[in-house]
């Protein structure tokens, strides 16, 4: 197994054999690419790189045709990506971190793709040729701007995709999507994909929320929901879900309900509860306390508007509790 892993230090410096199928650069891309014109390489990683040359994304693309892996975090910027359309047998893609800002239309042909990760990506806007990578089971987008204080930004800023997001029925993870841009259709084709398991929206409206109770209720295994309105004063409304997900484990809500969703209290796997900008008036933990799982319950910015928090029993495996700018 270990001579199937190469780790390239420099073109001088390196344990690279025939049976190489794994393929770490840490040098120059030009040097490790001279060394090795042709090859059975499935995985190739890179760190530490300052720049890339022109040629590295194009030689890579005619000379390890077999590749399923490619993680490019971290990496410089470089303008190259036109080249990985023609690498038909990649499973995983990641930009994660980099500073790239447009996928190109041939990111389509990557007909095996599973996941593309492109989490602290400066890509905004998904193509609409996405839509026909049909085994793609992770779609991982957001960014969020480090400077400010992560838990009140809550993921900065989600992705636009397109319509037709409901054929890729294979997805099981799809975060961060700014629902503003598909409107009330992107939340209904969310529907249409049963098997997801992660699903993270932005930027809700009042009128969506019915419609996202009914896809959540067409999911058969939905174990984390993070939904955020597109202002604190808009109706956060999931009152409309009569059969509760009960494999959810992870729920963040932000946005302004009416009153706590009466479902929440059924959810027998939850672990992690955060709620913000919810500016409840009646205290939400007489609902809450009986859920024998729950390790962590978080309520911040403006999410309780009451009096006072009375904690009279229950909440038997809490460990963590979070409570930050309830009023102001």
């Amino acid at each position: 197994m270990e001579s199937s892993f190469c780790h390239m230090l420099s073109e001088h410096e390196s344990n690279f054999t025939p049976a190489t199928r794994r393929f770490s650069i840490d040098s120059s891309p030009s040097d490790a690419l001279r060394s090795i014109e042709q090859s059975h390489i499935r995985s190739v990683l890179t760190f530490n790189q300052e720049e890339w040359p022109k040629s590295f994304l194009k030689t890579l693309n005619g000379n390890f045709k077999l590749l399923k892996v490619l993680d490019f975090a971290d990496a410089p910027k470089y303008q190259l990506l036109k080249y990985m359309g023609d690498l038909y047998l990649l499973k995983y893609l990641s930009l994660r971190n980099t500073k790239v800002k447009l996928l190109p239309d041939s990111v389509g042909n990557l007909q095996n793709l599973e996941t593309l990760d492109l989490k602290q990506c400066l890509v905004y806007e998904i193509p609409a040729k996405i839509n026909k990578l049909l085994k793609l089971k992770c779609l991982l987008a957001y960014y969020c701007d480090k400077s400010r204080d992560f838990s009140m930004t809550y993921y900065e800023r989600g992705v636009k995709i397109h319509d037709g997001i409901g054929c890729l029925q294979a997805l099981q993870k799809l975060y961060h999507v700014e629902a503003n841009h598909g409107g009330i259709n992107l939340i209904k084709a969310l529907g249409k994909l049963r098997q997801l398991r992660k699903l993270g929206l932005q930027n809700l409206k009042s009128e969506d929320g019915r419609a996202l109770c009914a896809s959540v209720e067409n999911m058969n295994h939905p174990e984390s929901l993070e939904v955020s309105t597109i202002s604190e004063d808009e109706i956060l409304d999931l009152q409309s879900i009569s059969t509760p997900p009960q494999f959810i484990r992870l729920l963040y809500l932000k946005g302004h309900p009416e009153k706590l969703p009466s479902w929440i209290s059924q959810l027998q796997h939850v672990v992690k509860l955060q709620i913000f900008w919810s500016r409840l008036r009646d205290s939400p933990l007489k609902a809450l306390q009986n859920l024998p799982h729950l390790l962590e319950l978080g309520f911040s910015y403006k999410a309780y508007d009451g009096v006072q928090l009375h904690f009279e029993g229950g909440f038997e495996k809490l460990r963590v509790l979070k409570l930050k700018d309830l009023k102001v």
